[in-house]
């Protein structure tokens, strides 16, 4: 299956502490071969945070390829959902 993936990291500690956009692209990439799939496009948001008001740009490009069939796609691939937002809520806007 085609897949995009996005990727973020918000701040320092979280580049420190595993969440690098290295180390989510390798585990992206790794999942994506075990399982079978292309990762056709990577976004790539760095330094920005998912708090409410933030800006994306990435994200949004994201959103707005798949909504005006840019890519062609079956799924979005994260390292973590915490990538999309911090709250469930959130994930719902």
């Amino acid at each position: 299956m085609k897949v995009a993936a996005y990727i973020r990291v918000s701040s320092q500690s979280q580049v420190t502490d595993g969440d690098s956009l290295d180390g989510q692209r390798l585990s992206i990439q790794s999942w994506a071969k075990d399982k079978g799939h292309e990762v056709v496009k990577w976004y790539v948001d760095e330094g920005v945070s998912a708090y409410s008001g933030a800006i994306r740009k990435q994200f949004t490009n994201l959103l707005q390829d798949i909504k005006n069939e840019q890519i062609t796609i079956g799924a979005v691939v994260v390292y973590s959902l915490s990538r999309f937002s911090r709250t469930l809520l959130g994930q719902q806007q």
